[in-house]
């Protein structure tokens, strides 16, 4: 994943870039009501997890959880978990989550497969040295843009 010239990297700039206008439009209340009570359980439980065990695990449990309203909702989370100084530790988990998500839906783009074929190989590749290593290289200035941007500076910049 390279960084283009507004920080972000190839994949952020894909998903970001290929949400449709009405889901880039919907504030996070709309995108929130839209959403089962369900998946909103789902939603917490996930970004939550503390391991990529529990996340391989969950996401091979919940075929459907792959998609973009999914990040949607886990970018708004942690933009509004990003304004609290007492949620660090839900704001890395989140984030971390919320760019497994990210990294899936823009694998399964790149070699046309749905995503729920992406997550045992790529788990099995991240938990690499070398690609883990340059996975906690690009959560950082992940984190840093949600921390530095509102909701509407998030989805608005493209």
């Amino acid at each position: 994943m390279t960084e283009k010239n507004s920080g972000k990297t190839d994949m952020e700039e894909n998903l970001i870039c290929d949400l449709g206008p009405s889901d880039k439009d919907k504030s996070p209340n709309e995108l929130g009501t839209e959403m089962d009570v369900t998946l909103e359980d789902k939603i917490k439980e996930f970004g939550l997890l503390g391991d990529m065990k529990a996340t391989e695990e969950f996401l091979l449990n919940n075929t459907d959880f792959i998609h973009e309203s999914t990040a949607l909702a886990l970018l708004k989370w942690c933009t509004a978990l990003s304004d609290d100084p007492e949620n660090v530790e839900s704001f890395d988990r989140v984030s971390t989550q919320c760019l497994y998500i990210l990294y899936l839906l823009d694998l399964a783009r790149q070699v046309d497969i749905e995503p729920i074929y992406c997550v045992t190989p790529f788990f099995a590749r991240i938990s690499e040295p070398e690609f883990h290593e340059m996975f906690e290289k690009e959560i950082i200035p992940f984190r840093s843009r949600l921390q530095n941007s509102s909701w509407d500076e998030v989805i608005g910049e493209h």
